[in-house]
């Protein structure tokens, strides 16, 4: 930890000198100080988020919960995805996860128009949403089923964030069914 300790105060104090011959700052002993103090803040807090980071793996491995057999959602995304959504009994039925993360297709018609291609709602958790959009890809590379799906909607002319969010999708009925059947992820019932 030491030596990250000091990188930092030499990245601080090169910046200070860098500052002080191109920006006019006269660089004294309290701006040396003061690139120290900020040194050992960085350092405090890598420490606090590492311990916090070991908390989160422990309570993640004793909860045991069936969305981590899923290939790609690790500890910390899985405890995230637990977190929002919450009590998964608050849910009938999977399309109801699906308006809450905000990921719902947005349905626009008028008297004689009804819209083919249109944006997700994003009127659901926004912690959720960002959680789901940044496991989809691990997700989709680490299980052929979620690919295959990906490429078919790749194939039939559909943009990538707009196969993701198909994904997506697909991913939230699925963490549903096993949240509320308790069973471990099985990629040969998805076929």
């Amino acid at each position: 930890m030491k030596s990250m300790k000091t990188k930092i105060y030499i990245i601080i104090v090169l910046l200070l000198i860098c500052a002080m011959v191109f920006g006019g700052i006269y660089l004294n002993q309290k701006s040396i100080d003061n690139a120290y103090n900020y040194a050992s803040q960085i350092e405090l807090l890598e420490e606090q988020l590492s311990e916090i980071d070991k908390r989160i793996e422990e309570f993640s491995a004793k909860s045991n919960s069936t969305i981590l057999s899923i290939p790609g959602i690790s500890h910390f995304s899985g405890t995230s995805i637990l977190a929002e959504l919450g009590d998964i009994c608050n849910y009938k039925k999977s399309s109801q996860i699906i308006k809450f993360a905000g990921v719902a297709p947005y349905h626009y018609e008028s008297s004689q128009y009804m819209a083919q291609h249109t944006a997700i709602t994003k009127k659901g958790s926004k912690y959720l949403r960002k959680t789901l959009y940044q496991i989809i890809l691990p997700v989709i590379n680490n299980n052929e089923v979620f690919r295959t799906y990906y490429n078919k909607k790749l194939s039939e002319g559909k943009g990538h964030r707009c196969a993701q969010g198909h994904c997506i999708r697909k991913l939230l009925r699925v963490i549903y069914h096993l949240l509320s059947t308790g069973q471990q992820f099985n990629p040969e019932l998805l076929v």
